[in-house]
């Protein structure tokens, strides 16, 4: 940054009195963001200057400029530090526990903030600006769009609280290829695709240990390391620098486990966003997308300030924070169509709220505004429970009984006191499909006993033919079975993925003396293959070969008449021997817990549970996954 004299300022202000010509709005955010730059004012004002005969570029300096007092990135050279060790992951995303545990209380947001405003250059700005245009002028695809579109999802200089930094040239220089010999067609998704297929050849390691705003485009040039956002992060900038216009979508909060998560869309020459997340799959044309995990809602991250959805909201100190981002857009009907009306019957709220479910408690992601004693949610993903809520500035507080859509209808769940019925519970939050694939890795493997080391002669004890339904699966053999070794056998096409092996004579554990897999080059050590009799089914074993072996050696003969297997799972079925608790949602009066019992099997009964209520059963033993439910038709269902 350039101190300049007041004179010149005086004249580069003369100068922007003359060139800016937009609305009145307009004009306002350039000044305010003139302001706001302090010493550098006439960094911006160069600017300004440069295109003055060029409209069009003109106009793309406008909205970079008015939009860059709200952009930042951190100061410190721990993040130098701690983005080294970053870059140190091995190939399957892992640190160094005493690398890791001394960072964890690290917040980054506690740094001093540099913004861009205050040290931005206008040779910076101008080679983006020119580098956006000539890209996308280049392309076919551009006469598709919009110069609005190309604002928003081309030219930016960056994207949040990364670093600020030189990147078009170097990602185009790299990149450039890809577009001018691997594809050179017009279909921008094909082109997305031919890309994304490079990338992920390259492969992009992830590792979502340490706390870190956005790594930036210098670091994931070289790395190519990071969590989900880090890896959208690094598509936008090799696509924006081959003038393909794209954009980052979010669920703030997922309903399965209570996370974040992102993924690209591009804009395609239809206008519609395709969504794109190329280290799992290429950008496909479909009606609605849906990668299997549960959204609620959908926002995208964007560099200009979007519209307020309501009036007068950002000065209202009753609306949370986190509905007060004017960077980002709910896109929620790009993924769902819908729309469901709660009564208010408090007439003095303005604004209601859902939530979905925490154990601690009902969190937010979406508002509506009252009128005429209703709210009317839009765009919210059918199959979640909501729970409607109210917000007075400090906590929220229960507005109603939750719901849940289901088609064209809903479901409200208000507990009918004056009839009762009895049932059965199996998990204490749904079976997710991640689950099941674990779960099916167990689909084929043998399991052998043998007098013998190297299973000469050797007895099939069992063959796992189907999926397991539960964690815990047991198997009585009868008459029982005399050997020393045991060897588990994955299918020629599967690795070795298991959780627990556990072997029982009447009613006593059989302790192994050894355990070992079949020799080659990466195998498993004994210290880990030990957790595959650990007892835990929340450790486990994955062989890196296909078709591998484990062999338990019990130091002597032995009489085995029972055998567990334990495929990998999310230890959310019932476990014998924890205590368990029922409760069901009293609309205004919350959760109500009515019963505890100790699990004897891997299924629960209760007695007198009201019917027509949504359910929360709660483990009082140990874990911390739980999702509410419902009884349907006698069997119990999860949103």
């Amino acid at each position: 940054m350039k101190n300049k004299s007041s004179k010149q300022t005086f004249i580069f202000s003369i100068i922007l009195l003359f060139i800016v010509v937009a609305c009145q709005k307009e004009n306002y955010r350039i000044e305010y963001a003139l302001d706001f730059a302090g010493d550098n004012r006439s960094e911006l004002l160069k600017v300004l200057e440069h295109y003055r005969k060029n409209p069009l570029k003109l106009k793309a300096a406008h909205f970079l400029i008015k939009n860059m007092p709200y952009y930042f990135s951190y100061a410190g050279h721990v993040l130098d530090s701690i983005k080294a060790i970053k870059a140190s992951v091995d190939e399957n995303g892992k640190l160094p526990d005493d690398k890791v545990n001394p960072l964890k209380g690290f917040r980054y947001d506690n740094l001093p903030k540099v913004y861009d405003a205050h040290v931005i250059t206008a040779d910076y700005l101008i080679e983006n600006i020119d580098m956006a245009f000539e890209e996308w002028e280049k392309r076919p695809w551009n006469k598709h769009f919009t110069f609005d579109d190309f604002c928003e999802l081309i030219l930016p200089y960056r994207i949040s609280d990364e670093p600020l930094e030189n990147w078009r040239a170097d990602y185009r220089k790299k990149f450039s290829f890809l577009l001018d010999s691997l594809y050179t067609g017009s279909d921008i998704i094909k082109a997305s695709n031919a890309i994304g297929q490079y990338l992920r050849d390259e492969k992009f390691i992830f590792n979502r240990n340490l706390n870190l705003p956005h790594l930036g485009a210098q670091f994931l040039l070289k790395h190519r390391v990071g969590k989900c956002v880090d890896s959208c992060d690094y598509l936008i900038y090799v696509l924006r620098s081959l003038g393909i216009p794209v954009a980052v979508d979010e669920l703030p909060l997922s309903p399965d486990n209570l996370t974040g998560h992102t993924w690209n869309v591009v804009l395609d020459t239809t206008q519609r966003y395709i969504p794109f997340w190329f280290t799992e799959e290429d950008a496909v044309r479909r009606d609605k997308y849906n990668d299997g995990r549960k959204k609620g809602k959908v926002l995208r991250r964007c560099f200009g300030m979007q519209q307020e959805t309501f009036k007068d909201m950002i000065l209202d100190s009753k609306v949370p924070s986190i509905f007060k981002n004017l960077f980002i857009k709910d896109v929620s009907s790009e993924y769902f169509e819908n729309c469901h009306e709660v009564p208010s019957e408090d007439a003095s709220e303005t604004y209601m709220y859902i939530g979905i479910f925490s154990p601690a408690q009902w969190m937010p992601i979406d508002m509506a505004k009252v009128a005429d004693g209703k709210a009317i949610f839009h765009n919210i993903e059918p199959n979640i429970a909501y729970q409607p809520l109210y917000y007075d500035g400090m906590e929220y507080r229960l507005a109603g009984y939750p719901f849940v859509l289901k088609g064209d209808s809903a479901i409200t769940f208000v507990p009918n006191k004056d009839e009762y019925e009895s049932i059965t519970v199996t998990r204490k939050c749904p079976l997710y499909l991640r689950a099941v694939k674990h779960m099916a890795k167990v689909v084929g493997a043998k399991i052998y006993g043998s007098d013998y080391e190297n299973f000469r002669q050797k007895q099939l004890l069992y063959h796992i033919a189907d999926t397991p339904k539960v964690s815990v699966n047991t198997i009585h053999l009868n008459p029982p079975v005399q050997c020393r070794y045991i060897r588990y056998t994955a299918p020629k096409n599967q690795v070795v993925e298991v959780a627990d092996l556990d072997f029982y004579h009447k009613g006593q554990p059989i302790t192994a003396q050894s355990i070992s897999e079949n020799k080659y080059e990466g195998q498993l050590s004994a210290e880990k293959l030990q957790e595959c009799l650990d007892h835990n089914p929340l450790t486990w074993i994955v062989s890196k070969q296909k078709g591998s072996h484990i062999t338990i050696d019990f130091g002597k003969e032995v009489y085995i008449d029972r055998l567990d297997y334990t495929p990998r799972n999310d230890d959310n079925f019932i476990r014998v021997g924890d205590v368990y608790e029922i409760g069901y949602n009293d609309g205004y009066e919350g959760w109500k817990y009515i019963s505890k019992q100790e699990a004897k099997t891997d299924t629960l009964v209760f007695d007198n549970i009201p019917k027509g209520a949504l359910l929360h059963l709660r483990n009082l033993t140990r874990g911390k996954e739980e999702k509410v439910f419902y009884i349907e038709n006698g069997v119990q269902t999860f949103p």
